[in-house]
């Protein structure tokens, strides 16, 4: 009974993260980087709570700070859903550095989503924080969170670099050029007949 339960909330937190908040329509050519950044955020925001709540696995916790650090985790997590799920409404119009960070994060949000709504169920029930089973659970939380972090900032700086390389290539003279060879006219001498 209570696993069939995990694992209908896991499948209805899925589908809100991915589900409803996705709309598809135009966007402007920045809005997916500060997406793909704001979504960087909530990682790092979200590895961050689930770290402090790990923490308090291994000793007498508050149930209200520990509430507090759970709820600061799913509101994380839902955040990211959503905007990973308008990013995919979108596909067609990122770039592919784009699709390939989205590529690259969506099963790492799929298992943090998962394993957020599992803790979530298994902390309502009341359970013990210390058993190695959520232990184990919440420090997949925090890894999964922050690898999306990680591989969000590596393909964020990645791409600025290309567009400043792109902007100085396009300022400045290739530098290993031959100069092109102008010719420059050369006096004939008079060539006149004697008289």
């Amino acid at each position: 009974m209570i696993s069939n339960v995990k694992r209908q909330v896991t499948a209805l937190l899925i589908a809100a993260v991915f589900g409803g908040a996705a709309y598809a329509g135009s966007l402007s050519t920045d809005q997916p980087t500060r997406t793909f950044a704001h979504i960087e955020r909530m990682a790092r925001t979200a590895s961050e709570h689930a770290q402090q709540f790990g923490a308090m696995a291994t000793q007498p916790a508050v149930a209200a700070t520990a509430k507090e650090h759970m709820q600061g985790l799913q509101d994380a997590v839902h955040d990211m859903g959503q905007d990973v799920a308008n990013l995919e409404a979108n596909r067609s119009s990122l770039t592919e550095w784009q699709k390939a960070a989205l590529d690259q994060v969506r099963p790492l949000l799929i298992s943090a989503a998962a394993r957020t709504s599992s803790e979530i169920v298994y902390f309502n029930q009341g359970n013990h924080l210390w058993t190695p089973g959520n232990r184990a659970r919440v420090q997949q939380i925090a890894q999964d969170t922050k690898k999306i972090a990680s591989t969000l900032n590596d393909y964020i700086e990645l791409q600025s670099l290309r567009e400043r390389e792109a902007r100085i290539a396009g300022a400045r003279p290739a530098v290993n050029t031959v100069a092109p060879q102008v010719a420059t006219p050369v006096a004939q001498p008079e060539v006149g007949l004697g008289r």
